[in-house]
């Protein structure tokens, strides 16, 4: 069974925003529903880039409406919650993941939507509410799992209608049994297809490199990407003169912010190199910064000064550095439309191919719109999995084609991997039969 790591990777000039010091993340889910509607729009309308980052764009609004909603909820006024929803957008990472067919951007879209219809349910007992709610968390949670923490947070109401809480336990019960029976069965799949493994288990590192990857969380990814610096500077403002009452609002920051917590200290493997997994956090910090804004009767005008501003860091952070061609990161090939197109021409469609050398599993099957199995170096497919070494492994699935570059290094490995005939040279890309 081969998986197709397509869409896992659906941004056109990369899947991931990087460093200073020159490290980065990639993706690494996918929602059959959102390949199927996705593809459904691309037969339509045909532009295959232009409607993946609409897609993802729509898909993202619907989440900024649904946390403007949840602020209404939480007694923001119009003013208030319409600010928060576009502070946002203007996170670097929200704004950069924006437009990218980014499985986390549909995971935090449908818990934003989950905590909505949970107040609703605690404000007016609505039965469809709760359903809604349960069915929503259930979707987010079994997309990126760490996203279950921002509906989970409105448990917090449970603790204030203690008649709830019984209905609550037995739903986030349910909510925990599916996505980890789900989590579980996906990883007997990826050992039994010898698929590569992408975050659905937690490495150990050891005691040093958790300590670097925490400062570089606190001291780069926090101010550069994942709030935006002066979203940054006013949350420490913030933190040390907000004043806490024990309000539901409270309550529900308090498990938010917990849950997270264990969360980073058991998931702080993925942490160093995917500043993405932070993203369930910061939603919290813009309710704490409108939470201040309201005690203190800050002015209008002071919050719109401080989105634009964050706009302009964000611009000024993803454009130079993401959206200029030079800085594409991919190999040039791709960049060149017509050449993309031809890749699909020498492979038969239907067909599962061998991609590589790709250390992001994903990118390589987007801009040749294949499917099939993936190595981010040579000497994996010559590894032994399950008594068997799994190029022989890929080659049962069906696999009858390589597609690679970087001569340089699979030099060594052409005549071990047994391939028999080159079909085509495209540009550096090199296609053969096995």
């Amino acid at each position: 069974m081969a998986k197709n790591f397509a869409t896992e990777g659906m941004n056109i000039l990369e899947p991931k925003i990087d460093r200073r010091d020159g490290t980065n993340g990639t993706t690494g889910s996918h929602f059959p529903l959102y390949e199927w509607l996705l593809g459904a729009l691309i037969k339509m309308f045909g532009d295959f880039d232009f409607v993946s980052r609409i897609f993802s764009l729509v898909i993202f609004s619907f989440g900024m409406m649904a946390f403007y909603k949840v602020l209404i909820q939480l007694h923001f006024s119009e003013f208030h919650s319409t600010i928060g929803a576009l502070l946002l957008l203007s996170i670097p990472e929200f704004y950069y993941h924006s437009i990218n067919a980014m499985p986390d951007i549909l995971a935090i879209t449908l818990s934003f939507w989950s905590l909505y219809f949970w107040k609703k349910y605690f404000e007016f007992n609505q039965n469809n509410a709760f359903f809604i709610a349960v069915l929503l968390g259930v979707l987010g949670a079994l997309i990126k799992f760490q996203f279950v923490i921002i509906p989970l947070a409105s448990s917090a109401l449970a603790l204030l209608q203690r008649k709830k809480w019984i209905n609550v336990a037995i739903a986030w019960v349910f909510i925990f049994s599916v996505v980890v029976l789900w989590y579980l069965y996906a990883l007997q799949l990826t050992k039994l297809n010898n698929l590569k493994e992408y975050g659905l288990w937690i490495k150990p590192i050891p005691i040093q490199e958790k300590l670097n990857t925490v400062w570089l969380n606190l001291s780069m990814d926090l101010p550069e990407v994942l709030l935006g610096w002066p979203l940054f500077i006013m949350f420490l403002i913030t933190t040390f003169k907000v004043k806490v009452h024990k309000t539901p609002l409270f309550y529900m920051s308090l498990i938010w912010a917990v849950s997270f917590a264990f969360f980073y200290i058991v998931a702080i493997e993925r942490m160093k190199n995917h500043s993405y997994y932070l993203m369930a956090i910061l939603p919290l910090v813009i309710v704490i910064i409108l939470k201040f804004a309201q005690q203190k009767q800050i002015k209008n005008s002071y919050l719109l000064a401080l989105l634009m501003l964050n706009f302009s860091w964000a611009f000024l952070r993803i454009i130079p550095s993401k959206w200029t061609e030079s800085k594409a990161q991919i190999p040039m090939e791709f960049s060149n439309k017509e050449l993309r197109a031809q890749f699909a021409d020498v492979i038969p469609k239907g067909q599962q191919v061998l991609v590589g050398p790709d250390i992001s599993g994903c990118i390589y099957f987007y801009f040749t719109k294949t499917n099939g199995f993936s190595f981010s170096k040579p000497t994996e497919l010559l590894e032994v999995h399950n008594n068997e070494v799994k190029l022989d492994a890929i080659k049962k699935a069906n696999v009858h084609y390589i597609l690679f570059n970087h001569r340089d290094i699979m030099q060594p490995y052409i005549a071990k991997l047994g391939l028999k005939k080159k079909l085509k040279q495209l540009g550096s890309f090199e296609i053969w039969e096995f």
